[in-house]
């Protein structure tokens, strides 16, 4: 794998998380607020996927796609390295589905 990042790349890198660090809100353990409510860990909003996405460094990137996409209301993010099929996914959905328990999966919904 190629480690090294470009200019163009590093400066992408480094205004997401200066925008998420001037604007997100921590809370707890559990969650993180921006545009979106408190994040669920452990849980999932299984269903009405519109969109997916591949190697996403962070929850944080995935909520950014989901506020960023006008059809998005809710979106989930997987995170266990044990799983490579889904490691670093994005899937942003069209309504709230039911949440239901996941292990590794980072979900939330986008205030409106």
């Amino acid at each position: 794998m190629n480690y090294i990042l470009n200019k163009k790349q590093l400066g992408v890198k480094l205004l997401f998380t200066i925008v998420f660090l001037h604007f997100s809100r921590v809370y707890g353990q559990y969650g993180l607020k921006y545009g979106f409510n408190v994040g669920i860990y452990q849980h999932d909003y299984f269903g009405g996927d519109i969109k997916e996405f591949t190697n996403i460094e962070s929850p944080l990137v995935c909520a950014l796609l989901c506020y960023n996409h006008s059809e998005c209301r809710a979106w989930s993010y997987k995170l266990c390295e044990n799983d490579q099929q889904y490691y670093k996914y994005c899937w942003l959905k069209s309504y709230v589905p039911a949440l239901t328990a996941a292990d590794c999966v980072w979900t939330s919904t986008r205030e409106t």
